[in-house]
């Protein structure tokens, strides 16, 4: 198509069709954001023309469809060749480097994708043959046989274009009975499972787990049992601030001021699984409890907490949580009040990523994300 200037922009391309009810008109990008600025009584449709003369279904998606019809175009859409194509890239890599000999497997899912990338092309082709469309590519080949396309030209244009879209408003039921005809979607057939799938799916998850064992090291002290680990977790002696007493062999810890001070536990928390421990309140200060990031937190173990990542996941005796990642909730009060002799049970999921404090008294409870 020969390149079209804007009338109201003339050193810009006309690349939009701007329409309503009453007024249709070529726009260039400039106008299109002009448009967008003014007031929603005007309110104008956009039509990218190139778009619009290679894709039938878009350029026919823009009006009033029936719901059939609706449903049907957006089948249509939903099939992404670039994806299909990287799709089909992606199981050739993967089968080749697993098992030479399941070659016929990946044949077979090459016909498949082809096969949908054919379909959408020939419901694309019969789209060409709805009757409006065909109309409107037409008005648009006229122009191809001049040389200047003048003022009175794009005038003379814009009104075809503008008695073309009112007709098919007009003739809504006619015209979307003309779509039907051409959508007429074959089904795709189902492939059946060959003996070598099931053996591919074995043979990644084994590649899987290789990979999982070789990027994760598990210490030793993180493999032992969940019960063994909730028996022997004791506060250190090493891990805390200096007036923390720690007695009890690591059962007990307790600091006579009343100020932030911290003492970690000895044992880390595991990489994987989930993983439940408790804290029981014997005097009742300036209670925190939770969990923390050893090498993150200020090393003379003192509890700052407002700034960003300060490497802290707790919840206070009045109920405020702290988060070392969600500045939404950290120092809010969202959680649960505690007492002395309240038992607050924390359970941390390392695989869903979440961290949840309970009152085994009150049976409240609060979940970090």
């Amino acid at each position: 198509m020969n390149i079209m200037m804007c009338k109201y922009h003339p050193d810009n391309q006309a690349i939009f069709l701007l329409w309503n009810e009453t007024i249709l008109q070529f726009a260039c990008e400039e106008c299109f954001e002009n448009q967008k600025k003014q007031e929603n009584t005007n309110m104008f449709k956009q039509l990218s023309i190139r778009k619009a003369l290679k894709e039938p279904d878009y350029f026919l998606g823009e009006f009033n469809l029936s719901k059939e019809n609706r449903q049907l175009i957006e089948k249509i859409d939903n099939v992404h060749v670039s994806k299909l194509k990287q799709l089909i890239i992606s199981i050739e890599t993967y089968i080749q480097e697993i098992q030479i000999s399941l070659s016929n497997l990946i044949d077979r899912y090459k016909k498949i994708i082809i096969d949908v990338i054919q379909k959408k092309e020939n419901l694309r082709n019969d789209l060409e043959k709805v009757s409006f469309y065909a109309l409107f590519k037409g008005i648009f080949q006229g122009l191809n046989s001049q040389q200047c396309i003048t003022d009175d030209a794009i005038n003379q244009i814009e009104d075809n274009i503008k008695q073309l879209f009112q007709e098919i408003n007009k003739s809504q039921k006619s015209f979307n009975q003309e779509i039907l005809k051409q959508l007429l979607i074959p089904k795709f057939d189902k492939p059946t499972i060959l003996p070598q799938y099931q053996i591919l799916k074995d043979k990644l998850q084994t590649l899987k787990d290789n990979m999982a064992s070789l990027l994760i090291q598990k210490p030793a002290h993180q493999t032992q049992d969940p019960k063994d680990y909730k028996r022997d977790l004791k506060f250190s002696n090493i891990y805390k601030q200096s007036q923390i007493q720690v007695s009890s062999d690591g059962k007990v810890a307790f600091a006579e001021d009343d100020v932030w001070q911290v003492v970690l536990c000895e044992q880390a928390l595991p990489n994987n699984g989930q993983i439940s421990f408790s804290f029981k309140i014997l005097k009742l200060h300036q209670f925190y409890c939770g969990i923390c990031f050893r090498d993150r937190i200020n090393k003379d173990y003192r509890g700052f907490v407002t700034e960003a990542e300060h490497g802290y996941y707790m919840i206070c005796r009045m109920g405020k949580v702290y988060s070392h990642h969600d500045k939404e909730i950290n120092e809010q009060l969202k959680g649960f009040p505690s007492e002395q002799g309240d038992i607050i049970e924390i359970l941390v999921d390392m695989i869903e990523k979440t961290i949840r404090w309970t009152n085994t008294r009150t049976k409240k409870s609060f979940v970090s994300y």
